[in-house]
């Protein structure tokens, strides 16, 4: 698939792309309801890229890949069965969901962030 006008190019710190880097979403539901691709393939590209750039933008805070690839196996089947919903099979993150399981793993003190303790209280943003 050639590259579309004013997509990036590849740069030597770059990660691969795949032909699914810089579609649609149009393109990706045509593609995930004709069955050319899955929703965990498109799943695993997604995390593939995230593993890939997160490192220099921070922007994926709490990781639940598990729980992504279990619920990327219900999209498939539903598409298995003719369903045409909107979205279907697109995997999305969650800020708020994951600023809350960010949350809680600070106010729990989780074995993974054990010296981790807040500096002072946000203010509330209305």
């Amino acid at each position: 698939m050639p590259r579309a006008k004013g997509t990036p190019s590849a740069s030597p710190t770059a990660p691969s792309a795949s032909e699914w880097t810089f579609c649609s979403i149009a393109e990706i539901t045509n593609a995930l309801q004709s069955r050319r691709m899955s929703a965990l393939e498109l799943l695993e590209h997604v995390l593939a890229r995230i593993e890939a750039l997160d490192p220099r933008l921070n922007a994926v805070v709490v990781r639940d890949f598990d729980r992504a690839r279990t619920a990327a196996k219900a999209p498939d089947v539903a598409l298995g069965r003719g369903d045409r919903r909107p979205l279907l099979g697109i995997p999305v993150t969650q800020y708020q969901r994951q600023f809350r399981d960010c949350r809680s793993l600070l106010r729990n003190h989780h074995r993974c962030l054990p010296n981790v303790h807040a500096q002072r209280r946000a203010k509330r943003v209305r």
